[in-house]
């Protein structure tokens, strides 16, 4: 498109202002006396006759430029026009003059939020394929789409997989509101993605909802017992008040399945503990494995060390020593595993610590007991018996 517009000839330009002045009867007079009507072939013109009669609204304007100009108008795009306007008559006037309803797509028409528009588009072929119109519908969350959905679906059965898309969208961004209206007009929460659909990955609404958290949502989305809770378990949502309802309703973290949730939460408390990771509280994903311990969860060597291990390292030594023991009472680690678990250096010089804490983890894994702590001369000073303990044992303290 050129950068610049061409400028109206100076007729044209006359005209128009009498059209937007709403003079008709002058407007009918300037036609009769044959005066200019139509722009020059060549030009980039920022207006026209017809869409200034289009813009102010007058209907027998319109009507009267249509009527010598109809083999030069793009009538679809007048129709448009009509439609963004949001004026069922001119829509009407367009189509009678050979304008094509099916340039229309659903979501063109819902914008208008006006159900007669809607209703007409319904009965002339709007277009409810192009570009999956009625999901983007749904998506931007234009609400008069719901009736031409629930009046059509079904004449059209093949918009039910615009709807699914669309509460899948609407579930993975955690729209309570809009789940709620999908779910009421018959939208699929258990219905899977197509390949191509952006969010794919995250699969149906159901695991959209419980994948990024959003348990008010699942909790609308009503998943029952027949649903493969182990696998809604094991995708890793980072809310507690998720992974507690999927247990009660009967996921379980002991499960292969399930056992992928303890490396999801592992993996999230090695993340957490590593201090780039601004923000990520290390103690709500600990939480949650101690959570699934208690239910029967399980680390296992077949899981590998990295993730059990680096968490600890990255943490203070009065941190590790806290997590470990959370880990062990939540029967998260095994005897078994947790000897295998801290037979490294690293995890070996952290159980040194003389608090009761590491003191009781030491005796759960067969661990001999470290030195006494040393002390040292204070330089014959009559306070405290002429000894002064290290600044390491006074922390401990």
């Amino acid at each position: 498109m050129p950068r610049h517009r061409t400028a109206l000839p100076p007729e044209i330009k006359e005209l128009i202002a009498l059209i937007r002045q709403g003079r008709l009867f002058e407007v009918q007079r300037w036609i009769a006396d044959g005066k200019p009507i139509r722009l020059p072939a060549e030009g980039n013109f920022i207006i026209s006759p017809t869409e200034a009669a289009m813009k102010i609204g007058f209907h027998s304007m319109v009507e009267c430029l249509l009527e010598h100009l109809r083999e030069e108008e793009d009538l679809d795009g007048l129709l448009h026009m009509a439609v963004r306007l949001g004026r069922l008559d001119l829509v009407e006037l367009m189509h009678r003059f050979g304008a094509n309803p099916s340039t229309i797509t659903i979501e063109d028409a819902a914008d208008t939020s006006n159900p007669l528009i809607l209703r007409w588009f319904e009965d002339h072929g709007v277009d409810w394929f192009t570009d999956r119109p009625l999901a983007s519908a749904f998506r931007w969350r234009k609400r008069a789409a719901l009736g031409s959905y629930k009046r059509m679906r079904d004449k059209i059965p093949e918009l039910q997989d615009q709807i699914d898309e669309a509460l899948r969208y609407h579930a993975r961004e955690g729209d309570l509101k809009w789940v709620s209206l999908l779910t009421w007009a018959g939208a699929n929460p258990r219905s899977a993605p197509r390949e191509e659909e952006e969010g794919s990955y995250y699969g149906s609404a159901i695991e959209a909802a419980a994948g990024r958290g959003h348990f008010a949502v699942l909790k609308r989305l009503k998943p029952t017992p027949s649903d493969d809770l182990d696998a809604l378990l094991s995708v890793g949502s980072s809310s507690l008040e998720v992974i507690t309802y999927l247990v009660e309703l009967g996921a379980n973290p002991a499960s292969e399945k399930g056992a992928k949730a303890m490396r999801h939460f592992m993996m999230f408390l090695d993340w957490g503990a590593d201090h780039r990771s601004f923000g990520k509280d290390w103690r709500r994903y600990l939480e949650m494995l101690v959570f699934l311990g208690s239910k029967g969860g399980r680390w296992t060597q077949e899981e590998g060390w990295t993730h059990a291990r680096r968490p600890l390292w990255r943490l203070s030594p009065s941190d590790a020593i806290f997590c470990m023991a959370q880990l062990v009472d939540s029967g998260v680690f095994s005897q078994e595993v947790f000897k295998e678990l801290v037979r490294t250096p690293k995890l070996k010089e952290i159980l040194k610590d003389w608090s009761p804490g590491a003191k009781r983890l030491r005796e759960f894994a067969g661990l001999k007991e470290p030195e006494a702590p040393q002390y040292r001369s204070s330089g014959g000073s009559s306070r405290g018996g002429g000894y002064k303990r290290s600044w390491w044992a006074r922390k401990q303290e």
